[in-house]
This record gives C-alpha cells, structure tokens and sequence, in this order.
C-alpha cells in the first residue's frame, strides 16, 4: 500500500483539520438532533402557512414556529449524499489530486411553496454565470503515480458523509435567479464504511465500527 493511501486509510487518521482546542468530531455531534431529510429544513424556514383558510394557517404557523423554535440555534446531524465528496484526476505536473468535499447539500433543489429551494452548506457564488456553493473542503493530496490515485478513489468510493450543521442566522437567500437555504457547518467527518476509517473530518474524529457489508468484492 502506498504512502498516501496508508495514512489516510490504515491508519484511519484522514485529513483532518488542526484543532487548537483538540475538539473532536465526536464531540461536535453528541447531543446533535438528527435531522432525516432536509425538505424539514426547507420547510421550517420557507413556508408561508397561507394557502389554507384561516383555522389552517393558523395551525401552520402553530407548527412551524413551533419547530423552528427546537432548531435554531442548535447543533443538528445531517447525513449528506455520497457523491459530495470527490477525488480530482491526477495531475501529472503537481503528482496530486484534489479532494474535495462540496458544499452543495442539495443543488437539484426540493420543492416547497411553489418555489424550488437549494440547500448549501456553505456560501452561494456565481462561476460563469451559474450558481454554485463553495467547497467545505478542498485539498490536493500527493500521489506518485495515476495509479495510486485510482487505487486511493477505489477505497473510497462509496463513503458516508456526516455534517454537524445549524441554521444560519439568516437562512433563506436569492442570487442568479435562484432562492435557497444556508446551514453553517460546525463539524464534518468522511467515513469509509467497509473498515470505519475516516477519511476526511474536521474536526480530529476517532474511527467507526465497519461495515463488512459495505465492502465491495
């Protein structure tokens, strides 16, 4: 096995991001309310509660101020989709790889309100004219060869993606022509399921039980 991959797999250490006060990813999460789908999220935040009569609305309102009263403020633990996380094609001059952790929660949009909303972890930006979101994370890893990259981007294709996020403080947003939500991502841990190594994380996070049956033959 080759440096690179030894140290982010066997040894389970990933790359992790320092932490002056040596706070973990564990700790970040514990007491994090597991939020399952985040068309809640959406909800809470967008919904006018006007398009019933007025015992309906009523109730609406009731619910939804209700709810995003437990969640603002609070540490919530969102598992995000796979593919947010990428491995670049080698670069030959550099003999590096960038990855990259997206920011982009949910960029097909989920509907609510007549309006499709984004969900983004990080700040909306505008790159040739289309909206995007920052990357969480973005690093360029050494490997000697494109062979050792590929044999990294194996390891790791089939991940698990664990975001300690809260609302920020001025969730809903507008820009290119698209409305969306914003989180703010407190912690962040990349796992392999097949041994429970972790990847990517920051802050320092211990490694997982595997997951034999998550293991590809």
């Amino acid at each position: 096995m080759t440096r690179a991959i030894a140290v982010l797999l066997a040894l389970g250490v990933g790359i992790a991001a320092s932490d002056a006060r040596a706070e973990t990813f564990e700790e970040k999460a514990t007491g994090a309310m597991k939020i399952a789908q985040l068309d809640e999220l959406v909800w809470v935040t967008t919904a006018t509660c006007d398009r019933g009569d007025d015992v309906i609305n009523r109730q609406c309102r009731r619910v939804r101020d209700s709810r995003l009263a437990e969640l603002e403020g609070k540490p919530l633990l969102v598992e995000a989709s796979p593919t947010l996380f990428t491995v670049s094609p080698w670069n030959s001059a550099k003999k590096s790889a960038q990855v990259t952790l997206s920011g982009c929660l949910a960029c097909e949009g989920i509907a609510e309100g007549g309006k499709t909303w984004l969900v983004l972890a990080t700040a909306p930006r505008v790159d040739d004219g289309k909206l995007s979101a920052a990357p969480i994370s973005d690093k360029a890893l050494p490997f000697a060869s494109d062979e050792e990259r590929t044999k990294f981007a194996m390891a790791v294709h089939a991940v698990r993606v664990e975001l300690v996020v809260e609302l920020a403080k001025k969730p809903r947003w507008q820009l290119a022509g698209k409305d969306g939500i914003s989180l703010d991502v407190l912690a962040y841990r990349v796992v392999s399921p097949c041994n429970g190594n972790v990847v990517l994380s920051a802050p320092a996070s211990g490694s997982v039980p595997p997951n034999p049956k998550a293991c590809t033959k």
